[in-house]
């Protein structure tokens, strides 16, 4: 790139030689730092909440899910198998599938986020 000291340096930080190159690259990294960056900064800090965020719901989603676990197998006695479930089971295997559900979309939060 022509007006730019060296190849090898990064020509963000590098300013150019001719003045008006010069000119324009200041304006546009002072444009930068009043606009873009602020908002940037912002969108950062709301990304980290964000995240914050999912990982507290999937933490009380796996302990739901774990207590609903826990209780099913409590409730479950003898062999298992469809012949052995009551009503309330279905209830108690619904809850666990819908914490599993409520995880695995935590999780694809996360990896977006």
């Amino acid at each position: 790139m022509e007006g730019f000291a060296g190849r090898n340096e990064n020509p963000e930080t590098v300013l150019p030689s001719n003045r008006k190159e010069r000119k324009t690259f200041l304006q546009r990294r002072r444009r930068y730092e009043q606009t873009i960056h602020p908002l940037r900064s912002e969108l950062l800090q709301m990304v980290k909440e964000a995240e914050r965020e999912a990982e507290e719901i999937k933490r009380r989603a796996l302990e739901e899910a774990d207590s609903i676990r826990s209780s099913a197998r409590l409730n479950v006695g003898g062999s298992s198998g469809p012949s052995n479930v009551t009503p309330g089971q279905d209830v108690e295997r619904a809850r666990c599938v819908r914490g599993r559900n409520v995880v695995d979309e935590a999780s694809e939060i996360l990896k977006f986020a």
